[in-house]
């Protein structure tokens, strides 16, 4: 399971030191949105059937796969049109495998995939924000981004980032995190469809990933249930918020 960075800190803030009810907890993250888990939500493909604008989601579907693998995809008119959700999705898988699989860059250079460091102090993009380099010059690089880099999650343009502030996201540490080919590809695809279809998500789908949250910091440890409450677990929640003083 795979929760970005702002946000776990973000989740940890609302729980540090504190006793809180998980009726209560559960609301505050689905007011919040965890974005990150909202691609493991199991009823996307009866999200899309519903859709008014199919044809205007698609479009911005396949652009956001294609931010994501940093090439095109092309797929004739046709295709969209007479494939069921199902059946695209499927087509779309294997393209994007193949894509990943290809990628080996060992240094920071045009067309590495990247995120900002978590260290970073940057003002205006997101420590973890990931994207991908289009432009290299002496110590600086410009990066395209794929994830909303900017603080509160604004999406930003392409902006130059000194390469201090940036490391390479390979592909092990995308299998690290989504198990292997096929879960990196179903996350990515998850994630552009529900991006494409945001303005239309409706309380389930947040109320879903407040849940899974729940869950992902109980199974990691960072909060424990006492009697009908929720504790923080300080030395687990510390070492994320402060690991520099950990």
């Amino acid at each position: 399971m795979f929760v970005s960075h702002h946000e776990l800190l973000w989740m940890l803030r609302q729980v540090d030191g504190q006793r809180v009810n998980q009726e209560k907890l559960v609301r505050k993250f689905k007011n919040h949105g965890i974005s990150s888990l909202l691609p493991y939500f199991d009823g996307i493909e009866s999200l899309f059937n519903k859709s008014k604008d199919k044809d205007g989601v698609l479009k911005s579907f396949i652009r956001g796969l294609e931010s994501r693998i940093n090439h095109e995809i092309n797929l004739t008119d046709q295709i969209t049109k007479d494939l069921s959700y199902r059946d695209l999705e499927n087509h779309l898988l294997p393209i994007l495998i193949e894509s990943i699989k290809l990628e080996n860059f060992s240094t920071l250079e045009k067309g590495a995939r990247i995120c900002v460091r978590l260290d970073s102090a940057s003002s205006y993009v997101q420590p973890g924000s990931e994207g991908f380099i289009t432009e290299k010059s002496e110590g600086v690089s410009k990066v395209r981004f794929y994830s909303c880099a900017g603080r509160y999650c604004v999406d930003i343009p392409a902006k130059e980032i000194p390469d201090e502030k940036l490391q390479l996201l390979t592909v092990d540490k995308l299998l690290d995190r989504h198990q292997d080919f096929a879960g990196v590809a179903q996350y990515f695809i998850n994630d552009s469809i529900l991006r494409a279809m945001r303005s239309s998500l409706d309380a389930s789908v947040y109320s879903f990933a407040a849940n899974l949250a729940v869950k992902f910091l109980v199974e990691a440890g960072f909060i424990k249930r006492v009697d009908d409450y929720f504790m923080s677990v300080p030395g687990r929640v510390f070492s994320v918020l402060a690991p520099k003083l950990d």
